[in-house]
């Protein structure tokens, strides 16, 4: 049956409308609907601004340093591939610079002796030489190494980093600023570093 409310009259079923309204039970019409409809539109538009504003008071500003890199940075970077990686590339570095050395010097004895073809000199200083190309080569390779150890212990970290932390921080951080850290941040890293130590080093 339909029912008028504040009306007081009632519709009784009729047999053409057993069909449709089979499972409905009551349908009310009230006349102040379309007025209660307008308010519940405008709480829910109201609700979501006060949503909207608190979501975004609750994201945290990204905030950039200038300057130098303190030494912390460094140093995390400097052991992120391990100790004895680190070790190895130093030593490989020093090697490769005592030869340049060792050639220089010898080379400079050979001149001061009058730079006669002696065979015995000719030869240090070809094995000088051929060490120190040897080393420089090595170099190169150990700092690759450790460039990619170092990014990928980084990377690692920040993945375990991430999928620890607490539910806030994602709340309070966009995905793209966290799909950032892993693109671009740390690609650069990768080339900046190894270019930076490649040419510190040679």
């Amino acid at each position: 049956r339909v029912q008028l409310c504040g009306a007081g009259s009632e519709v009784h079923k009729h047999s053409e409308l057993t069909d449709l309204m089979d499972g409905i039970d009551i349908l009310i019409i009230d006349p102040h609907a379309a007025k209660d409809t307008e308010a519940a539109k405008q709480e829910l538009k109201r609700a979501s601004t006060l949503t909207r504003s608190s979501t975004i008071s609750k994201v945290n500003s990204e905030v950039a340093v200038t300057g130098f890199v303190r030494w912390a940075v460094l140093r995390s970077y400097l052991l992120a591939p391990g100790i004895m990686v680190l070790i190895v590339v130093l030593i490989v570095f020093v090697t490769t610079y005592a030869f340049l050395g060792l050639r220089d010097w010898w080379l400079s004895k050979w001149t001061d002796e009058g730079g006669s073809p002696d065979p015995f000199l000719v030869g240090v200083f070809v094995s000088l030489s051929l060490a120190h190309c040897a080393a420089a080569v090595l170099g190169v390779l150990a700092i690759s190494v450790f460039a990619q150890r170092a990014g990928q212990n980084l990377h690692d970290d920040c993945i375990e980093s991430l999928l620890h932390a607490p539910m806030s921080y994602f709340d309070e951080t966009p995905a793209g600023r966290i799909t950032s850290r892993f693109g671009p941040d740390l690609g650069m890293m990768d080339n900046t570093m190894y270019s930076m130590m490649d040419n510190t080093m040679y």
